[in-house]
């Protein structure tokens, strides 16, 4: 299953969108994602249930990107809820080119480590949760955002 879903990832790196069906990389058993120098794309999309077991989520340096969008119940344990682990986290840094984030409902809602923005200048959106509707992101996780962030 690992070896399909970075595939699929590193298959696509060359197109200007890489798009990770939903359920594609469930069950990726890695704790955190490898991700190649500069093969991000310029937009990356990780549809709903995807990476439950991955503890990390770092994109950091990477000059390429300039929007993130994940769907909903993706990079958590707790489908549809929440938990506390304080060994998850999440880290975008020093991304010249990323524009925006989006995050759907209940995606890292067990991630209680750092969620850490840093040098994104850029970036002009933050989207957390859907308006309007109940959600769980980074529910007992800490918000740290330092450098040039949302100009």
């Amino acid at each position: 299953m690992d070896d399909t879903c970075m595939e699929r990832i590193y298959m696509e790196s060359q197109e200007d969108t890489i798009q990770i069906e939903s359920s594609i990389c469930e069950e990726y058993l890695l704790p955190f994602i490898p991700w190649k120098p500069n093969s991000l794309g310029k937009h990356l999309v990780i549809d709903n249930d995807n990476f439950a077991n991955v503890d990390r989520f770092e994109i950091i340096g990477e000059n390429t990107i300039e929007s993130l969008r994940i769907g909903s119940n993706s990079f958590t344990k707790h489908k549809n809820s929440y938990g506390k682990d304080d060994s998850r986290s999440f880290k975008i840094s020093n991304c010249d080119k990323l524009e925006s984030i989006e995050i759907d409902q209940y995606s890292f809602s067990d991630y209680s480590g750092k969620f850490e923005l840093t040098n994104i200048p850029s970036l002009k959106s933050l989207k957390i949760g859907i308006i309007g509707k109940t959600s769980t992101n980074f529910y007992y996780g800490s918000l740290i955002i330092q450098g040039n962030i949302l100009n």
